[in-house]
């Protein structure tokens, strides 16, 4: 009897052994095997002609859909670009805000946006007060960013589940975005995680024993 209860404790150390060395391998190995890497989308409207008018659909196989029509400028001298040569504005009506929805939620946006016309037409300043929102499914607020300048500036907002985004001027000023970025990080594999549940978990009964 006694030998047999020294057997079934030898068993149960070493099985408990064999857990903690497992899960210790899962923790090595998670980095490893779980995808960190962002997905990342530059949309810079540089491959369409000037005055070009695109759906907001265009970039549905990229992932984002605005909800206007944008219109392609490469000619104007005040054109807010960060990388050349185009950038897009709203085409009706003609530079207002813009809005859109991803096809999968994202948790960064990015994009330089400012007017082309810093100056009013009797010299006086055209200061824009740009806002960058982004929303969850349930249409709350996931995060913002503002700045207020004559010339165009990035806007950049973070955060999981952003599915819909809104560009709005709030001093109503027309404005034009270069190198609209967003990206998704992807979710940890599932399969090390219930390894590691269920190794948890027979810890927790050996030791309850």
């Amino acid at each position: 009897m006694l030998n047999n209860q020294l057997q079934t404790k030898k068993f149960i150390n070493f099985f408990r052994s064999t857990i903690l060395k497992s899960l210790a391998t899962v923790t090595v190995l998670a980095p490893v095997l779980m995808p960190t890497s962002a997905k990342a989308v530059t949309i810079n409207f540089d491959q369409f002609n000037d005055r070009e008018v695109i759906s907001g659909d265009t970039f549905l196989d990229l992932g984002v859909v605005f909800d206007q029509e944008l219109q392609i400028i490469a000619t104007h001298p005040n054109r807010p670009v960060q990388s050349q040569p185009a950038n897009a504005l709203r085409n009706d009506p003609f530079g207002g805000d813009l809005s859109g929805y991803f096809t999968e939620a994202v948790d960064f946006i990015s994009v330089y946006a400012g007017d082309h016309r810093p100056y009013n037409e009797d010299g006086s300043e055209n200061k824009e007060i740009l806002v960058l929102t982004g929303f969850d499914e349930f249409d709350n607020i996931v995060d913002s960013d503002t700045f207020t300048s004559l010339t165009a500036d990035t806007l950049s907002i973070s955060g999981p589940g952003i599915v819909r985004f809104e560009i709005v001027d709030e001093n109503e000023s027309g404005f034009g975005i270069d190198d609209f970025t967003f990206e998704s990080v992807p979710e940890p594999t599932s399969v090390l995680g219930l390894l590691a549940f269920g190794a948890m978990g027979a810890v927790s009964m050996l030791k309850r024993k």
